[in-house]
């Protein structure tokens, strides 16, 4: 058990907990119109995005955990030290000192705050979704997938990218001006800069395809070639922004996963090439690879990023077509974002929390199938 010689609980986290709430029931009420599906789903997000935030603190105070590192480092960090705004690890720990330090807040309620940013983006996502469709899928209930909760639930960086990333992909497809992108961006850059270069070169390279000047060939060319020098440049380019070995809390999570077989990691992949490792880091652990809770829950939902998979590849020629810019840039950067991250895979626990990130990408990919194959066929026959 860890040791808790700190704040884990106090009466301020009721009241977060009712605000949580009364954002949850707010942000979901803009789908009382229409049928009445969404409204349902939209409550049982928020519920379930709360209860895998309560569920992850629970689990954190038996398991190691960064949440509990960046909490522990808030509390410590002099109020002059948030002048200078730093990266990574202690942009995540002057996110949070206003909180622990002037209001006293617990590591639960900490949890509880990342929590309900993460949420602003789950909201955001569902909203693109929704909007793209004009109609009730069951396949929807893809947002009740858990894993995308319990790992966007709670203090760290993959709250407030996940909220980065969703938010860029509301912004693109509602076209919402230019100052509604100076958060997101801040957000991704400060908490892991390279994330915010993959999505540059992802946008990018959707322009190049969209782009009608550029021959085809041309086309396939550019993507081959980026993809290749990514790939052979990333192990360099993550050591020089500090992936690895320059951030010791990154090291610590590392060491973590592969000793705690967190995900299936116990699984060695340093020596598999690099299409063992895109297919280990997309659809593993499976069931009988999984060694823990974590990497249980991944394993059953790594079954439906298989079926996903598979309906795109089979469909994609058909939803390819006539497509905007929305939808290449989530094709790029869920490539360039995939392909270095594979490329350095060791273990599957990191895999089982990382791939969050390109899981917006992945998303929108899949409800573009939907709702040209699917939706168009059921209004076919209806």
């Amino acid at each position: 058990m860890m040791d808790l010689s700190f704040n884990l609980f106090n009466f301020l986290d009721l009241s977060i907990i009712i605000l949580y709430l009364l954002i949850l029931f707010v942000m979901s009420s803009k789908y009382n119109g229409g049928d009445y599906y969404f409204k349902y789903l939209a409550v049982s997000i928020g519920i379930l995005h709360l209860l895998m935030s309560l569920l992850f603190t629970s689990y954190s105070v038996n398991n190691p955990s960064d949440s509990i590192v960046y909490f522990r480092k808030s509390q410590a960090i002099n109020i002059w030290d948030t002048f200078g705004i730093g990266d990574g690890t202690d942009f995540i720990s002057q996110v949070i000192f206003p909180f622990t330090y002037f209001v006293k807040g617990s590591y639960t309620g900490s949890n509880l705050v990342f929590s309900m940013i993460s949420l602003v983006g789950v909201y955001r996502l569902f909203s693109v979704i929704t909007v793209l469709l004009k109609s009730w899928s069951w396949w929807l209930l893809l947002f009740l997938l858990p894993s995308m909760h319990f790992w966007t639930g709670f203090l760290g960086k993959d709250a407030l990218i996940f909220f980065g990333i969703t938010t860029i992909v509301y912004n693109i497809f509602f076209r919402k001006d230019i100052s509604h992108y100076i958060l997101p961006i801040i957000m991704i850059v400060l908490s892991r800069f390279y994330i915010a270069v993959f999505l540059s070169i992802g946008l990018v390279l959707a322009i190049v395809f969209l782009s009608k000047n550029v021959k085809f060939f041309t086309k396939i060319s550019i993507g081959i070639i980026s993809s290749v020098i990514m790939t052979l440049l990333s192990p360099y380019f993550f050591s020089v922004v500090g992936v690895g070995s320059a951030s010791n809390i990154e090291n610590r999570r590392e060491a973590i996963l592969k000793a705690n077989l967190e995900g299936g990691s116990g699984i060695d992949l340093s020596n598999s090439n690099l299409l063992v490792r895109l297919f280990s880091y997309l659809f593993r652990p499976f069931v009988f690879e999984a060694h823990s809770f974590t990497s249980l829950m991944a394993s059953f939902e790594n079954i439906l990023w298989m079926i996903m998979f598979y309906l795109i590849i089979r469909n994609f020629k058909t939803i390819a077509k006539n497509q905007n810019v929305l939808f290449w840039f989530c094709i790029t950067s869920f490539i360039t974002i995939l392909l270095p991250a594979s490329y350095i895979l060791s273990n599957l626990g990191i895999a089982s929390r990382q791939k969050i990130m390109i899981f917006p990408f992945l998303i929108y990919i899949f409800f573009c199938v939907v709702q040209r194959v699917f939706l168009k066929a059921k209004n076919k026959y209806s």
